[in-house]
């Protein structure tokens, strides 16, 4: 083996012991056990639109409660009377706001009669906080956006 090689190879392996994943926070636990922005995952979960017009109910998460890489979300839209809201397509923007970077941008077909619809494969690359913006363009010209903030074990 070559002298420069000799002297490099203990120098990447202090530098690799000492690196860590930029979504690990430490030994001791879970990296969302100190996470205080994130909700918890409960099926049912109701917010109001940022615009007041709609209110987002996330039915159900696939899988439960949301995690790394694909998940399906089936959420209900009614308008602020409760009635179901059909004909919206809903749109999620998930992003690490910690990292500065989001994944994909799936859509669901327009709600049903009820008002229901699933967002399919919503990816979460990689454990930490996600801030998940679902935006709904319905029909009718009715538009609104809700955010739901999960910390992603993995």
């Amino acid at each position: 083996m070559r002298p420069a090689v000799l002297f490099l190879t203990p120098l990447l392996a202090i530098a690799l012991m000492g690196a860590t994943d930029c979504a690990s926070d430490d030994d001791d636990g879970s990296i969302c056990d100190a996470e205080d922005r994130a909700e918890a995952y409960e099926a049912g979960m109701s917010k109001d639109g940022d615009g007041g017009a709609l209110v987002f109910t996330l039915d159900a998460s696939d899988p439960a409660p949301p995690d790394l890489d694909a998940n399906d979300w089936t959420l209900t839209v009614t308008d602020a009377a409760g009635a179901a809201v059909a004909g919206c397509v809903l749109t999620a923007t998930p992003f690490m706001p910690d990292h500065g970077h989001g994944s994909n941008e799936p859509s669901s077909d327009a709600t049903d009669a009820a008002g229901a619809a699933t967002i399919p494969a919503i990816d979460f690359s990689m454990p930490g906080y996600w801030a998940t913006e679902v935006a709904a363009d319905c029909d009718d010209g009715t538009t609104d956006v809700v955010n739901f903030g999960f910390c992603i074990e993995g």
